[in-house]
């Protein structure tokens, strides 16, 4: 549990990090190659963190595949597992450029 809090602790150093690469004067290429590193080692930090914590996001589609047109439903539930405090929780679903999304009631 206190590996989390550390992991929590670098997670949010490297999404402020990322965040604020404008503010560096870098080449476009070198931001750009470090955004998508940070990127990298974000997901890392957050999937790393969650196993830590005992939690794991399940994520269904009505579909295996889908298509640009398509109307279909995703619904996702977190499982926490070792009954850590959860204060809020929230998912965003990340599609491609142009592509709509919202949220049933």
């Amino acid at each position: 549990m206190l590996a989390s809090i550390d992991l929590l602790d670098g997670l949010a150093l490297l999404r402020d990090l990322r965040s604020n690469l404008t503010q560096y004067e870098l080449i476009d290429e070198a931001r750009l190659a470090l955004d998508i590193y940070l990127e990298r080692k974000i997901v890392d930090f957050e999937a790393v963190t969650a196993q830590c914590l005992g939690l794991k996001i399940e994520c269904l589609s009505e579909t295996a595949h889908v298509i640009p047109g398509q109307i279909f439903q995703i619904s996702a539930q977190l499982w926490n597992q070792r009954g850590s405090e959860i204060d809020e929780a929230s998912f965003a679903l990340q599609v491609p450029a142009g592509w709509e999304t919202r949220p049933l009631p």
